[in-house]
Formats: structure tokens, sequence, C-alpha cells
């Protein structure tokens, strides 16, 4: 049901100025069997912009008719190099719990990343006009403007962890009491029963078993003070 209204929205929120006569780039959760047999790791990856590939002949027009779906090609296709990286964070927080972290293994996240993709959610703060490079003010505009409809995509994922993409303060527009300086501190919060880390972009060049136990640290933290409230 989730995948329907998170489509609907899309529809609706393409139609707005800030989004006319540009690619509208849908995504949300990636592959929803596989979200929905999830109970308490259903990740979202809170990313900044959408870079969609080029699209060749097709005109503006042609464009703007289809749109591009990030979550339709993550589902489809093989991860490629950012998303490869994804697929190691998915597999820290998979391998953790308040015990302890399953030892890194880049073989056997390399033979599961199709599967790892299909686990998480995306949601992209920019979904238009996406560039490699992104301006943090230009950024900042699209959450002002759209943090409607980015808080009622995020709700309608209904995530269990959240792990901020190097844009936890754009986070912070979308939920303005969310504790952004216990989040800098801590590098994770407990917001709304969700556990929120603060982390870098996945296209950052630290190594793969790096980011692989720094996340797993993180979360684990996250994980036993949760574990104290409860």
């Amino acid at each position: 049901m989730a995948f329907v209204e998170l489509r609907e929205l899309m529809e609706e929120w393409r139609m707005k100025p800030n989004h006319v006569n540009a690619v509208f780039n849908y995504d949300g959760i990636v592959n929803e069997e596989v979200w929905n047999k999830k109970s308490n790791k259903r990740i979202l990856f809170f990313l900044k912009e959408a870079y969609h590939k080029d699209r060749g002949e097709k005109s503006l027009k042609d464009q703007i008719s289809t749109s591009y779906s990030l979550v339709e090609e993550l589902d489809e296709c093989n991860p490629w190099k950012m998303w490869r990286k994804v697929a190691v964070w998915t597999a820290a927080i998979n391998n953790t719990d308040v015990n302890g972290t399953l030892k890194y293994s880049q073989k056997d996240i390399r033979e599961m990343e199709n599967e790892l993709i299909k686990n998480i959610a995306v949601v992209n703060v920019k979904k238009s006009h996406g560039n490699n490079f992104s301006e943090y003010e230009d950024l900042k505009n699209y959450a002002e403007e759209d943090k409607v409809e980015i808080k009622k995509e995020i709700e309608l994922i209904s995530p269990k962890i959240i792990l901020c993409g190097n844009n936890c303060s754009l986070l912070k527009i979308v939920y303005p009491e969310m504790n952004l300086e216990q989040l800098h501190e801590d590098h994770y919060i407990i917001f709304n029963n969700i556990i929120i880390l603060d982390y870098y972009h996945p296209a950052s060049q630290y190594p793969n078993f790096v980011n692989y136990y720094a996340i797993a640290g993180i979360y684990q933290q996250a994980l036993k003070e949760m574990k104290d409230i409860c």
C-alpha cells in the first residue's frame, strides 16, 4: 500500500513550480516486497540529490513525460559505484546487534550487493535539477520548499533507521524539533522511535572496511541507548 501512496505523492510533487520543466527523480522504497519483510532494520538513506543518467537522444519533453525512477533502476540493475558502497553500509547495520558485529567480508558483501540494495529506501532532498556537485544553499532552498512532502514521504516509508549522508542539517529543516547538536556530538539520535545516524555521504573515499566498522559502532551505541530507554 505504501508503494502506491508513494507513487501518488511523487505524481503530485513533480507538479510543484520548483520542479516544472525538469526531470523529476522518483525515489522511496527500492523493493516493497523485501521491505515489508523487514521488521527492525528498515534503513532509509537520506541523501542530497539524485543525478540521473544521460537520456541520450530523448527530448526534454520526453524526459519530463517519463521522468526517472531511481528506485526502479536500483531494483532492476546491478548497483553502480556509489550504491556498491551503500550495500556495504547496509551490511554493517544488518550485521550488527547490541552484542557485536559480524566480521567484515568484502567477498560476502560483494556476492550480496543486489539483495542488500533491495533492502533499503532512499529519499533525496532535491528531486529535480540534480547535479553531481551539491550547493548547500540550493539544497536548503529545496528542503524548505518541499519539507511537507519530504516529511510525508518519510512517514509513508516508515523507516526504523535513517542514515544521513552528510546532510542532517537538511533533515532538521523537515523536523525542526530534532536535536541537531546531540546528533553531531554522538553521531546518532533516537527521534520518534527512529535511530538517526550522522555519517558521511556514500560518495566519500574512505575504505569500505573503515565505513563498515564506523557505521556498525555508531549503530550499536544507538541500539544500547534504545534498549536502556525500553
